[in-house]
């Protein structure tokens, strides 16, 4: 009879040993997938940052365009005056 008792603890104590196995494992899966988590949100925080710089360069250089083309244009309006007033001179 107490044969039948260590046994059937024996089989609790193994079915609880594999239940804080499978918590340990749950645990440092979480913890791998946490840092993981972690890593991305640092990339995706300096992709984001990066992204910024782009679109302030991208601001800078469409300013630059839009100031040149203005400038052609008076340029070429100068330029028509000045074969209007050689044509007509």
């Amino acid at each position: 009879m107490i044969e039948f008792g260590k046994d059937i603890l024996c089989g609790f104590c193994d079915g609880l040993l594999q239940r804080c196995v499978i918590l340990l494992e749950n645990t440092l899966q979480i913890q791998a997938e946490a840092k993981q988590w972690e890593q991305v949100q640092q990339v995706l925080k300096h992709v984001s940052a990066e992204m910024a710089t782009l679109q302030q360069a991208c601001m800078g250089w469409e300013k630059r365009a839009l100031a040149a083309e203005a400038l052609a244009a008076t340029w070429q309006r100068e330029v028509k005056a000045w074969q209007y007033l050689s044509d007509y001179s």
